[in-house]
């Protein structure tokens, strides 16, 4: 993380009054493997319905939040590794609540900061039901954590305007002995079509429940392109690689989110043999 962005992500942090809301919690795992601590913060928000004309007239308002967890690496395994992890998912963190601050143009002047919605009078009834009040919600899932890697799922819900929020997933996959974060195509051999053989599974399992997601080929199709499969979200696991697809990715909001577990035997011609599903399938 660069300087500037480590001062911006303070400042934030401030600004929301989020800093001294940081809680560490109990330590997630001990032993052989990284010693993980979660950090939480909580800060509430105003949110303000304003009418889409000349007089910008207040039509209501409610209470917002901004709610953040991450682990952070205390105990275990080398300095370095626990350095570079930690830096990399305070900047993914900032990272988020900058851009949430920016997009929403939220007001940190007043004691408790603004969120304000601009809408059609018509349309306040659609947000003003009781609940609907997710500003920001960084969850996270330490789903694999040993000698070898920290696997993470950040599920991220964000309001950036409409009826309702947006739920997105972020995995990450850390090797504590090359001390840098995976990227899908360290599982396979170089050169290797695996895009292709990823894209023609993934695309096999869900046409093949199209009608249960409440989708149509076409969105199925697009979703899993193999352009698409190197930005897809992943966990890794011993069984195969699970792929995350978000909500519009192939089908509609209201399917939710769908999954799409890939098994290693699958994919068998393309994996690297050295490479980490070596060391996840033993």
């Amino acid at each position: 993380m660069t300087m500037t962005r480590l001062r911006y992500v303070v400042y934030l942090l401030v600004g929301l009054g989020l800093a001294a809301a940081c809680q560490p919690q109990a330590e997630q795992q001990t032993g052989a493997g990284p010693g993980l601590r979660q950090v939480t913060a909580k800060r509430e928000m105003t949110r303000l319905y304003r009418a889409d004309t000349a007089l910008n007239d207040t039509l209501g308002s409610s209470m917002a939040t901004i709610s953040l967890a991450y682990p952070v690496w205390e105990t275990g395994g080398p300095a370095a590794a626990r350095d570079s992890f930690n830096r990399f998912i305070r900047s993914f963190v900032g990272g988020l609540m900058q851009a949430h601050v920016t997009q929403r143009g939220i007001d940190t002047t007043y004691a408790q900061p603004r969120d304000t919605v601009v809408l059609k009078r018509d349309e306040a009834r659609n947000y003003s039901v009781p609940g609907f009040s997710t500003g920001l919600s960084v969850a996270y899932d330490a789903y694999l954590v040993n000698a070898d890697f920290i696997g993470l799922e950040f599920d991220v819900d964000q309001y950036l305007g409409g009826a309702h929020g947006m739920q997105f997933a972020h995995t990450f996959l850390f090797d504590l002995a090359q001390n840098r974060m995976l990227t899908l195509q360290d599982f396979f051999k170089p050169g290797s079509p695996y895009q292709q053989a990823l894209s023609d599974l993934c695309r096999a399992d869900l046409l093949a429940r199209k009608d249960q997601i409440m989708t149509d080929s076409s969105n199925i199709w697009s979703g899993t392109a193999p352009a698409q499969m190197d930005s897809l979200s992943f966990r890794a696991q011993p069984d195969g690689l699970r792929f995350l697809f978000n909500p519009y990715a192939v089908a509609a909001y209201a399917a939710g989110p769908q999954t799409v577990l890939v098994p290693y035997q699958k994919l068998a011609d393309h994996l690297a043999p050295d490479g980490p599903a070596a060391k996840l399938k033993k």
